[in-house]
């Protein structure tokens, strides 16, 4: 197994590495900041970089799945600040993933009518190039959601291919 400090610089000259991008996103948010600050990286493009990483080697990396949807997903704090794009990064995977492994129309639902906007999110991510009946009906709903970052941008509505 690489180690996290290796990891990093790898990610950094943009390697895409999956071996790489696992060791840092089974790695926790704290030693990613102090090892990418100890290189003068910003640990938020190391984090964002890795989970594009793993998504370019998709389905080789399907065994994080767990660990993105119940940490990265749910990352509420890097370096004192809300991780907005590490969260879509997550989102994205995710989707991919889901994709590939038929997420029931159900479940597409439960997604896309709960009330955690990274739910919602992700919902948006799978219904974005889908054109079935559920799928078109899922995105005509979030295309509405409501939902802000800090800096005022519709992440659910975008991630549907809607950007007004």
């Amino acid at each position: 197994m690489v180690s996290l400090d290796d990891a990093i610089r790898r990610i950094n000259r943009n390697i895409e590495d999956l071996e790489a991008a696992k060791a840092i996103l089974t790695s926790d948010v704290a030693n990613i900041c102090a090892a990418a600050s100890h290189q003068q990286i910003e640990p938020d493009y190391v984090i964002e970089s890795a989970l594009e990483t793993v998504q370019i080697h998709h389905p080789d990396g399907i065994d994080l799945v767990p660990r993105i949807q119940d940490y990265w997903l749910q990352c509420s704090d890097l370096n004192g600040v809300f991780p907005y794009e590490i969260i879509v990064r997550a989102a994205e995977f995710l989707a991919a993933s889901f994709t590939d492994h038929s997420l029931s129309d159900r479940k597409l639902q439960e997604l896309a009518t709960s009330s955690d906007w990274r739910d919602r999110l992700v919902a948006g991510w799978v219904v974005r190039d889908r054109k079935d009946a559920v799928a078109v009906d899922v995105a005509k709903a979030l295309a509405a959601d409501a939902f802000t970052d800090d800096n005022g941008f519709f992440l659910i509505r975008e991630a549907t291919g809607k950007y007004t």
